[in-house]
């Protein structure tokens, strides 16, 4: 009887099991349904602002790339600080999408939404569904805002999805048959990281960390441990080691570790720390005003994450993500909106960990869990409330005023005019030389540049290099010979200061004489848009103080 009876409860489990995991399943459906739709937010989003002008860092991936794809490796025809990675990733967005601002940013679109995508993945995997999508919202929600500079293609975006990848696939290779292939491939993409930009080595060494820590089993284990720890470092070694032997077997890899390291090294000395705290409270306003519900809620989230609720990894995972994202965008203390995309992730994970605290609180300390819906509800309201603050600029301003409003007087919408101009007006072979902050412009041009520097401020920067930057670049336009010369008059393009040596502005003034003016481009000042003058009705004006681009033609040409 007893066995009979043990059978008849079994009976009546099994079904009731089944139920109960039938209803889990389709909790689970709906929040998948939900990232879809906010997937899709995103897309039509970024597809309604594609064509937003590029500005300067854009523009100088674009003009890298726009070189790689014509076959010349980094640093061999332009300059920079920063490891060549996004460049690449530029030719990659150009060759799917086109050599335009829609395509680099069509490339930007497919980014975030993989990184939506993955985290959204991290948060299921270490907490919940709720968690997931809070999470992959917040960091949805904060990569297109304006404090973040959301509309533009920043190495950022690039850093952020190859570290949260790599982060993932080592988080997987716990349950997976194939630990080692997952681990080395983590640190594979972890190393892609590195190259996209230099503060990726800071999530790197998390995800290596974070590794070395998953993988403890206790002294018994500890060779496997070793040679566990081994494949995840050599992937993240391997991509940084060939570029290195990239640049080595280019001829450009002194340039490269000049840029990259020796003059990096006085960049990230610049900032004092009153300038520091200045462009960080610049951001704060920023980002408080659009979305402060969202860091409301990771601060909450940092909290609760230590409650009895949330298992020792998920603790470690998220507590050691924040800290090593937070020490990945203050380097140099430069702190810019678009840095902040590389903490995104760790403080939409904290977010959802707040509301997911929240809804704990009200069901276990509190036993009210009939209102524990109020917390995500509350945050589908911040979300609408966010989204509403930036309404003008999701929904209503064209990609040339999101520049305007975003930029000012900085010459990008007019730079796809001057370069339009330029390859209407010269020929394929022909040189440039652009004095100012505008690689954009040889990018729409699709000329190259008589000189690698691609940045005049370098030239002006308290650093002990200005001077023989300012010779080099002197020597390579006057060797490059060029047929256009372009001549940006705005402070925003030298960033001069009263210490800044004089020496390319007197040259400047001997060698225009060997050209003759083309083209003066008036930029928006207070009473006027931008005004366009062509030859010849550019001799007769007289141009204002600042803010002004020449095109000038080399004489007899």
């Amino acid at each position: 009887m007893a066995r009979k009876k043990n059978k008849n409860i079994e009976r009546k489990i099994i079904p009731a099991q089944g139920k109960e995991t039938e209803v889990k399943n389709k909790g689970v459906i709906i929040y998948w349904i939900l990232l879809a739709l906010l997937i899709l937010f995103i897309t039509i989003i970024r597809l309604r602002i594609l064509n937003v002008p590029l500005e300067r860092d854009e523009g100088e991936y674009a003009y890298m790339g726009q070189l790689l794809l014509k076959g010349h490796p980094p640093f061999e025809l332009a300059y920079n600080m920063k490891y060549p990675g996004t460049s690449m990733m530029y030719a990659f967005f150009m060759l799917l999408f086109g050599q335009t601002a829609a395509g680099v940013h069509a490339g930007l679109l497919l980014v975030n939404v993989i990184s939506i995508l993955l985290v959204f993945l991290l948060g299921k995997k270490l907490f919940n569904p709720l968690v997931a999508l809070v999470a992959s919202t917040s960091f949805a929600l904060l990569t297109i805002s304006t404090a973040l500079i959301g509309s533009a293609a920043h190495a950022t975006h690039c850093v952020t999805v190859f570290a949260l990848a790599g982060i993932y696939l080592i988080l997987l290779s716990n349950e997976s048959e194939r630990k080692k292939m997952f681990l080395f491939l983590g640190g594979l993409l972890l190393g892609a990281a590195i190259v996209m930009k230099q503060p990726g080595l800071l999530l790197a060494t998390f995800g290596f960390l974070f590794a070395a820590w998953q993988e403890w089993k206790g002294k018994d284990k500890i060779k496997r441990w070793a040679f566990h720890l081994i494949l995840v470092g050599l992937g993240i070694v391997l991509p940084v080691a060939m570029l290195f032997l990239w640049m080595y077997a280019a001829g450009t890899f002194d340039r490269f570790w000049f840029w990259t390291y020796e003059y990096g090294n006085e960049y990230a000395l610049m900032v004092k720390w009153d300038e520091a705290k200045f462009l960080l409270n610049l951001f704060w306003k920023g980002t408080s005003k659009e979305l402060g519900s969202i860091w409301l809620l990771a601060g909450i989230g940092l909290i609760g994450v230590w409650s009895k609720k949330h298992l020792l990894s998920a603790r470690i995972f998220i507590v050691g993500f924040f800290v090593f994202a937070l020490l990945a965008v203050s380097p140099g203390f430069y702190f810019r909106g678009h840095y902040f995309v590389m903490l995104a992730p760790a403080i939409g994970l904290l977010a959802g960990v707040g509301v997911d605290f929240f809804q704990w609180l009200m069901r276990e300390r509190f036993r009210l869990s009939s209102v524990q819906w109020i917390a995500p509800v509350l945050f589908v309201f911040a979300s609408i409330a966010g989204i509403a603050k930036m309404k003008s600029y999701l929904f209503e301003k064209t990609p040339d005023e999101i520049s305007q409003m975003i930029y000012g007087s900085n010459p990008f919408i007019q730079s796809k005019v001057i370069g339009e101009y330029i390859q209407k007006n010269s020929s394929d072979t022909s040189k440039i030389a652009v004095l100012g902050s505008e690689p954009q412009i040889c990018f729409y041009a699709d000329r190259i540049s008589a000189s690698g520097y691609l940045y005049t401020y370098n030239l002006m920067e308290p650093q002990p290099f200005n001077e023989i930057m300012q010779e080099e670049m002197i020597e390579e336009i006057e060797n490059a010979n060029p047929e256009i010369l372009l001549y940006v008059k705005s402070k925003l393009s030298w960033m001069m200061r009263p210490e800044s040596p004089t020496n390319i502005f007197e040259w400047f003034e001997k060698y225009v004489q060997n050209f003759e003016l083309t083209g003066l481009v008036e930029l928006p000042a207070e009473g006027h848009g931008t005004r366009y003058h062509w030859s010849p009705d550019a001799t007769k004006m007289q141009p204002p103080e600042d803010d002004v681009v020449f095109i000038f033609r080399r004489k007899g040409s």
